[in-house]
């Protein structure tokens, strides 16, 4: 693992160059990001994984957020997600993943 970071801004950039330039669809990166967390998790064993809590904000990272919840559950986890923010304040991204979340739970995933 490596000790170098990026900034918030720096990463937006790449996003920026990636989907805009090159022509990978944000949702392909925001699904390579979200099974990479999911891949970390697993691979560690830093986590108690028997109950899950994601917490998620309305933007883009808690599109990305949900995705691993998602994955999680789709594992056979215990797996809730705390959206915070209004949901009518979603960005497109994180829509998306929630509507593909409340698609595969047969519960409701969400906390109320």
């Amino acid at each position: 693992m490596t000790d170098d970071y990026i900034s918030a801004k720096q990463a937006a950039a790449f996003d920026d160059f990636t989907i805009n330039e090159i022509g990978v669809p944000s949702a392909v990166l925001m699904e390579r990001a979200a099974l990479a967390v999911y891949q970390r998790l697993l691979a560690g064993r830093v986590f108690d994984l028997k109950k899950v809590l994601v917490v998620a904000g309305s933007g883009n990272n808690g599109g990305d957020g949900i995705a691993v919840a998602r994955m999680l559950f789709l594992r056979g986890l215990d797996v809730t997600i705390w959206l915070l923010g209004k949901r009518q304040n979603t960005s497109p991204e994180n829509k998306r993943q929630l509507d593909i979340a409340k698609k595969i739970w047969c519960q409701n995933p969400f906390a109320s």
